[in-house]
């Protein structure tokens, strides 16, 4: 199987376990579990008390969220 890395957005599923949320973010798992803890990072269903699942599209819109046009735009 390909790594998520080298895939297109559109080639990636839908709804992604952690590692491949992680791996489609270029982040750690760990960073998203610190972040679920923490309640912060992109928004995360919770399935059943142990199955946790990503949204494409929620992934995709909490990394738009940080888009900058300039460093002064960074404010």
């Amino acid at each position: 199987m390909e790594s998520l890395t080298s895939l297109v957005a559109d080639q990636a599923p839908e709804y992604m376990k952690p590692k491949q949320a992680a791996a489609y973010l270029g982040l750690s798992v760990q960073q998203l579990e610190l972040w679920r803890w923490r309640a912060e990072g992109p928004p995360y269903l919770r399935v059943t008390s142990r199955i946790i699942r990503y949204r494409r599209a929620d992934l995709d819109a909490w990394m738009s969220a940080f888009e900058r046009r300039s460093v002064a735009a960074a404010g």
